[in-house]
């Protein structure tokens, strides 16, 4: 009977999302908290709403089928399966409009109300070495299973204490995730994966420090190439962002 029920609210998502559940987070997309019984599933779930994409992507997404929301859902299974911390994907929903993708859903299981990286890897402007260590190290386990996050934006990253003194880093907002495959991840990519790294200067220069050390990487030449892409990402993002607002304001 549960399932029976969660089987509607799944196929009245689109509706439901609109007048139910506790909205969380409101911007590009929206993200709602949906407590029992509004989603029958017996405890709280979380459910992310993309935004519309413009013509041209609803062409690609229905031709290709590779929507923000299927994504979000496969790499979650794919990230449990090589034992790394994310919410536990539940289902997916995409709606259509005139035979086109309009717009997704993506359903998980909600997790503890924990901070996140970008709040604690820089603590009154000094680097919490113990914390910015064992996040190269997960990012090294995580290139080393053919995985590539690209978006490293740190508060994608939430933070959990745990017994033996080490953090547990729970993964979120994972639709831009790639799977390589374990021999197949070239180091450039590797590198590139760091290009979005959002935190401080110094936190940032701590951790690919402690990666390629950890890799056995010749640091000297290496960072400095990472350096430089990052810098090129960062041009180029402004520059994007800058362009995107004139073009909002231009139609507006």
């Amino acid at each position: 009977m549960q399932n029976e029920a969660f089987g509607n609210f799944l196929k009245n998502l689109p509706t439901l999302f609109e007048t139910m559940g506790r909205t969380i987070h409101e911007g590009r997309n929206t993200v709602k908290v949906f407590a029992p019984p509004e989603s029958h599933f017996g405890v709280e779930i979380v459910v992310k709403k993309y935004k519309v994409p413009n013509p041209i992507q609803r062409v690609h997404y229905t031709l290709s089928g590779d929507t923000k929301c299927r994504r979000a859902y496969v790499n979650g299974m794919t990230l449990t399966v090589f034992g790394f911390s994310t919410p536990e994907s539940i289902a997916m929903v995409e709606t259509k409009q005139h035979g086109l993708f309009h717009t997704g859903y993506y359903v998980c299981m909600s997790v503890n109300n924990e901070k996140n990286l970008l709040d604690l890897i820089t603590e009154n402007g000094v680097v919490n070495v113990e914390l910015a260590d064992q996040f190269a190290e997960m990012l090294v386990k995580l290139h080393k299973n053919g995985l590539v996050f690209n978006d490293l934006n740190l508060t994608n990253v939430l933070c959990t204490r745990r017994y033996d003194g080490g953090t547990l880093f729970t993964l979120i907002d994972t639709n831009r995730m790639k799977y390589h495959g374990k021999n197949d991840l070239l180091w450039k990519k590797c590198i590139n994966d760091f290009k979005s790294f959002s935190g401080s200067f110094d936190a940032y220069n701590h951790v690919v420090n402690k990666y390629c050390e950890l890799r056995n990487i010749n640091k000297n030449t290496e960072i400095d190439k990472m350096m430089a892409i990052k810098a090129l990402y960062s041009i180029h993002y402004r520059r994007k962002k800058r362009f995107l607002h004139g073009l909002k304001n231009l139609i507006t």
